[in-house]
């Protein structure tokens, strides 16, 4: 759920920014959703480094990759995100990597439309990679 909250703000900013807009007040209340979401997003970080859907669950393949490369887009708008928690992040990603390069899910779901209804290891490992 707040990653759903997180992303949008990334893309306003994102639009604002492309557009040269000088609407200082909407630049500075989608920098402070971007910050407070990232505040709520590590309550959600594992200690392995993934991202789970709550406090006390494993690791979701498909949230942690999501969370990781929102997180390094994010970086472009806010300071506070840590490099180390990114890094820890697809670090573990990398470790649910078969030999053969492709990803299996691992870890609870939610929402499942975000993956586009493929749930298959083909799809998983397009997306994560």
């Amino acid at each position: 759920q707040n990653m759903v909250k997180f992303v949008p703000n990334i893309l306003v900013l994102d639009y604002l920014h492309a557009i040269g807009s000088k609407e200082q007040h909407l630049i500075d209340k989608a920098t402070n959703l971007l910050r407070q979401g990232y505040q709520n997003q590590m309550r959600y970080r594992q200690t392995d480094g993934s991202f789970g859907l709550w406090e006390t669950t494993n690791g979701s393949v498909f949230l942690t990759a999501f969370v990781g490369t929102s997180m390094q887009t994010a970086v472009n708008y806010i300071s506070d995100i840590d490099a180390a928690v990114v890094e820890k992040a697809l670090d573990w990603l990398a470790s649910k990597q078969h030999f053969s390069g492709r990803f299996d899910k691992a870890g609870a779901e939610y929402h499942k439309e975000m993956q586009g209804g493929l749930r298959n290891g083909v799809a998983l490992t397009s997306y994560v990679l």
